[in-house]
């Protein structure tokens, strides 16, 4: 691991924000909302589990240069 990427712990929020997008994710679940409910409360039960567990998530830092405030758009060009 470089210097500059030096990993700090995920905030819980952060965490369970990424889980309900990627239970969302697909052409059919991204259309109801009754699927967007059920992978929120499933991504908390998660998050839970895992600190429950001792886990922690960790993440890079989010580059200044770039990216601005969305990690979403690196390398994207118009």
């Amino acid at each position: 691991m470089l210097d500059d990427e030096k990993l700090t712990p995920a905030d819980r929020r952060d965490v369970i924000t990424a889980l309900t997008l990627g239970l969302t994710r697909g052409p059919q679940r991204e259309r109801l909302q009754a699927a967007e409910v059920m992978s929120k409360i499933v991504a908390e039960r998660l998050v839970a589990e895992l600190e429950t567990s001792g886990f922690v998530v960790m993440r890079k830092p989010i580059p200044a240069s770039g990216a601005g405030d969305n990690p979403g758009r690196r390398g994207f060009e118009r």
